[in-house]
């Protein structure tokens, strides 16, 4: 009998990463990247770091204010 693979050992870094993109903040991603080497390696990634600075940067991604 095999013993079950561990949640995290079966997502792959592109699922990973679109998890960790929706952090509600940069620093809840710093905590993130501290949590383990997968994470690490993800979150530290030249193409991670170029979507999170598209999403946080977006508009859409701005809250709302009214004057």
């Amino acid at each position: 009998m095999f013993a079950p693979t561990p949640f995290l050992a079966v997502l792959t870094n592109d699922l990973l990463a679109e998890i960790l993109i929706h952090h509600p903040t940069l620093a809840d991603l710093g905590r993130a990247c501290t949590v383990c080497f997968a994470f690490h390696r993800v979150i530290s990634s030249y193409s991670f770091l170029h979507r999170l600075r598209i999403h946080h940067l977006s508009p859409s991604s701005a809250s709302c204010r009214s004057p």
